[in-house]
């Protein structure tokens, strides 16, 4: 189920550069590991690639608090769910990865 997003210059940028060699890893183990918001990386990297300017340390906070409860309600949620699927229910029947493959698009689409 891959959602089809408006035309978007941050988005497109961001595809491109998550795709990058190593890159996904270091983003997965900066969230895992110091609970960062991989999107607000990128857009940090978006916006001085893009020479679009620098926000503010109050400006980061505001956007960091504007993004936390999506990211933990929504976010969060369906990480949960396809984590818990994973664990407790292995990887033993092809419906169990089927919808674990559906909830990871869902994931990867809300984030």
């Amino acid at each position: 189920m891959k959602s089809e997003f408006p035309a978007s210059a941050f988005w497109d940028f961001s595809r491109r550069v998550y795709a990058a060699p190593e890159v996904a890893g270091a983003c997965l183990a900066l969230q895992q590991r110091c609970a960062v918001d991989v999107n607000l990386l990128l857009l940090g990297a978006w916006l001085g690639a893009t020479g679009r300017g620098v926000l503010s340390e109050a400006d980061w906070r505001d956007l960091g608090a504007q993004v936390e409860a999506w990211q933990r309600q929504v976010v969060g949620g369906l990480r949960g769910v396809r984590t818990w699927l994973k664990a407790m229910l292995g990887g033993g029947s092809e419906l169990v990865n089927a919808l674990r493959k559906s909830v990871l698009a869902c994931e990867l689409d809300a984030e």
